[in-house]
């Protein structure tokens, strides 16, 4: 299915198009600088909801706010129920997949994984050094203790921040929280 993804990218795009980005970070390994874009083809539709509705891309990972003033939880939300329809009816990768045992395989996946983590020691050790919340990536953020995929998303999504109390804003991060936190974020100017 990535060589039909990448197929349909260069069909999409073979005509001009535009791309929308305020410079922020778009999460992932934190060896390469990812830049979160929107891309809106020729005829005006959104890359990411194209390629999601014919079954070619998930909807997850990192969420802004559109170009078009829909909110970063409208958007999410959006996608998802596209990602549905498309499971719904078969589309792309969707064609592929066994319903009945797909529950099975996840657990199983999930299994291998955490077995492989400890068989090999991924545990990470927290960082070094503070990290700038406006700079880190997803991933060197969940190496803070008590950081997810979850927050370390939502630390992305919120930013910019003029400074470590900006994390107050970012839901589910409270006083208590924060204070736990203080020791391994930063804001460089």
């Amino acid at each position: 299915m990535g060589k039909a993804g990448a197929d349909a990218v260069n069909r999409l795009l073979a005509e001009p198009f535009k791309v929308h980005t305020a410079f922020a970070d778009g999460g992932g390994d934190g060896k390469y600088q990812r830049i979160y874009a929107f891309v809106t083809t020729a005829d005006g539709q959104d890359l990411a909801t194209t390629l999601v509705q014919l079954g070619l891309a998930r909807a997850f990972g990192v969420y802004r706010g559109s170009p078009d003033g829909q909110s970063r939880d409208d958007y999410r939300e959006a996608l998802k129920d596209i990602e549905l329809v498309a499971a719904s009816q078969r589309r792309g990768i969707w064609a592929n997949t066994d319903w009945e045992v797909l529950s099975e395989q996840r657990s199983e996946v999930r299994k291998e994984k955490a077995e492989a983590a400890l068989a090999t020691d991924q545990v990470q050790a927290p960082p070094e050094q503070a990290l700038d919340i406006n700079t880190a990536a997803r991933d060197e953020l969940m190496r803070i203790p008590g950081i997810g995929e979850v927050y370390a998303n939502a630390i992305v999504e919120n930013r910019s921040y003029r400074s470590v109390d900006e994390l107050l804003r970012v839901r589910g991060i409270g006083e208590k929280r924060l204070s736990k936190l203080r020791r391994w974020v930063e804001v460089q100017e």
